[in-house]
């Protein structure tokens, strides 16, 4: 029973980041004057498969350059 809470747990929370983050995908592709499909379906992948890029230092890198430029930072 534990496992199972502890396993929706981190299912919740690998669910609500996915969601923000394509919404931020979402919002440049429409928003951004040079906007494209190409960054956009990069970033869509990386919103699906953010929990992996954490294990790595290129994963991580990976991560935080794709959404950085949408952050203005």
């Amino acid at each position: 029973m534990t496992s199972y809470l502890i396993f929706t747990s981190a299912l919740r929370v690998w669910l609500a980041v996915a969601i923000v983050l394509a919404v931020i995908a979402l919002g440049d592709l429409v928003f951004s004057p040079a906007h494209s499909l190409r960054a956009f379906a990069k970033r869509l992948l990386l919103s699906a498969l953010w929990p992996l890029a954490l294990f790595t230092d290129a994963g991580r890198k990976t991560l935080f350059r794709g959404f950085r430029p949408t952050q203005g930072v």
